[in-house]
Parts: C-alpha cells; sequence; structure tokens
C-alpha cells in the first residue's frame, strides 16, 4: 500500500510476518518508525511498551491500539512500535522531511524502509516466542 496516507504518517510498507501485521510509516518529519500488531489473545496484548521483553532498534517506543484504534493501522490489534528518530543515530530521509525541519542538523544515518522491515521482522518473531 506504498503512499496511502494515515492521517499525516505515510504508509511505506504492509505485510504479516509470522503471522503478525507489520507496517513502516513514514512520520511527517520524514523518519521511518516501524510496527508489529498483536492480537487479543496474546499475552503482551494492552501491556505497557516500556515492560515489553523487545529488543529492537533504539527499543520499544510505543505500544497501543485496540478496539477502534486508529494508530498506526485501524485496528483491534495492540501494536509495539520503535522510532529511526534517536538525536545521534537517526536522521530523517530527505525525500519525506519537509523543508522546515530539514535546516536542522542530524548526525547519524538514515534508516531504510528494508532496515525497518529487518527490525519489523525481528520483532515479530520475538513476539510470536513469547
Amino acid at each position: 500500500m506504498k503512499g496511502d496516507m494515515d492521517r499525516k504518517h505515510i504508509i511505506e510498507k504492509r505485510w504479516k510476518s509470522g503471522g503478525l501485521d507489520c507496517v513502516v510509516l513514514i512520520h511527517p518529519f520524514g523518519h521511518r518508525c516501524g510496527y508489529v500488531g498483536i492480537p487479543k489473545t496474546h499475552k503482551l496484548y494492552k501491556s505497557n511498551y516500556e515492560s515489553a521483553p523487545l529488543n529492537v532498534h533504539g527499543g520499544v517506543t510505543f505500544g497501543g491500539g485496540g478496539k477502534g484504534s486508529e494508530y498506526p493501522i485501524k485496528s483491534e490489534l495492540w501494536w509495539f512500535g520503535f522510532d529511526c528518530n534517536h538525536w545521534g543515530m537517526d536522521k530523517p530521509d530527505p525525500k519525506f522531511t519537509p523543508p522546515e525541519y530539514s535546516s536542522q542538523k542530524r548526525t547519524g544515518k538514515v534508516r531504510t524502509l528494508a532496515y525497518c522491515i529487518k527490525e519489523c521482522n525481528n520483532m515479530a518473531k520475538q513476539l510470536t516466542k513469547l
């Protein structure tokens, strides 16, 4: 669904890994974020992301969703996510960075779609083992 809009986020890629829904979004400031959704039957459903035992780029920085949720994709899944906007480690993709944000001096790497897919697949693998 490349290029679809979800509010102000661009849905760059959607797929399944290990039976779980995965999504890579481009944030309005130009950096990528990756998410994996788990169903109600998963033991971590509605758990706090800060205590989720997941090893992913920069650590888990999002947990949310549930009935009627629209973030990151409208569903009843509970999503765990990471972002690629860590100062000194990441920088936004210039193709998606608005002019008012691109003037900031950022060091680090642009995390590609391929990189974020790999990280989501890694998180999905961890979640299926729990």
